[in-house]
């Protein structure tokens, strides 16, 4: 009669009685109120290969209404010119195991819980998003991170746990083998099935969290006011009311010092700058952030400031914008190596 059950049992494992197909039991979810650009961007999607969630994600992005146009696998100079380039790779992927396993596989072999439960395992991954602009400037980057968890057994799993339970001998004391390293080890079969079930909600969150970055950075750009000549009239001893006397290269500047002795100026004067101190404007102009020390501190020179001035001092410099009749402070620069106020 033994002989019987035993192939019995042997029979109904071997039929997949054993497994548990994925199933995800939490997802990362958008917060409500999320919001996408205002405006239409056109993007450019740097390559993802072999990535499907990155691509699941790149696909979700591209069908946006805020997305007027896209192109994927961009590279610089093939003729689409975007306003953004997006680059989305996986950072870390982290797999981990429950201590509940453990139950799961002993005493609960006896019921087969592994096949109608499940083990519980969980996925965090962070995905790395940096935003580009057309002349591939880094203008934001944000780590994203998206923790899931599901249920899964595999055919070998389940196998093991009810072998050892039913089939040797100690009355199922040794599927206590298999609960501990169950209980412990992430079962890397689970990969490939984790991917396919996670792809939408992965897709939904990162590209969700992406749009939001795109905004903010519409935002920050609504609050900057460009500084160019066009929008200065200057006003010389040698030519009154006109400013047809200079060129595109020259910038109305303000620069105020506050020693011991208080506040001096502001200080006003017309400067002609050199491409490198006009793109450093530029940059804090378009991005509403502030330029690395190296950058600021060539900056200020030619603007007129003695590097004496500011040896030792950089982060005792403030770079201000003015937006209407406000005056505001550009933020400090996040990729800068020793960020600047």
């Amino acid at each position: 009669m033994k002989p019987l059950i035993a192939l019995t049992l042997i029979v109904a494992l071997a039929g997949g009685g054993c497994t548990h197909s994925l199933k995800i039991s939490k997802a990362p979810k958008l917060p409500t109120g999320m919001v996408a650009p205002e405006k239409k961007v056109a993007i450019g999607f740097k390559p993802v290969a072999n990535q499907p969630l990155l691509q699941a994600a790149i696909n979700r992005i591209q069908a946006e209404p805020a997305v007027a146009r896209s192109e994927q696998n961009f590279k610089y100079g093939n003729g689409f010119n975007p306003d953004y380039v997006s680059e989305l790779s996986i950072l870390t992927n982290r797999h981990k195991a429950c201590g509940e396993n453990f139950l799961i596989t002993f005493p609960g072999f006896i019921v087969f819980t592994h096949a109608w439960l499940g083990y519980r395992y969980k996925v965090e991954m962070e995905t790395q998003s940096r935003l580009y602009d057309s002349d591939a400037n880094l203008v934001s980057e944000e780590i994203i991170t998206t923790p899931f968890e599901f249920r899964h057994c595999s055919f070998a799993r389940g196998a093991a746990s009810g072998i050892c339970g039913w089939l040797l001998p100690g009355y199922g004391g040794a599927a206590v083998i298999p609960g501990v390293i169950f209980a412990a080890s992430y079962d890397k079969r689970a990969n490939e099935p984790f991917v396919q079930k996670a792809l939408n909600p992965y897709a939904e969150y990162v590209s969700g969290q992406v749009l939001r970055q795109l905004r903010d950075l519409e935002t920050k750009t609504q609050g900057l006011t460009a500084m160019t000549p066009a929008d200065v009239m200057v006003i010389t001893e040698e030519d009154p009311g006109s400013s047809s006397a200079f060129t595109e290269d020259h910038y109305a500047v303000y620069i105020v010092r506050i020693g011991e002795d208080g506040e001096s100026g502001p200080e006003f004067d017309i400067k002609e700058l050199s491409p490198a101190a006009r793109g450093t404007m530029d940059f804090m102009s378009r991005t509403g952030v502030v330029a690395a020390d190296s950058d600021l501190g060539a900056l200020l020179e030619e603007l007129g400031v003695s590097p004496g001035d500011t040896a030792g001092h950089m982060d005792e410099v403030h770079v201000m914008t003015q937006v209407g009749e406000e005056v505001r402070a550009l933020e400090a620069n996040p990729f800068a190596t020793a960020a600047t106020y």
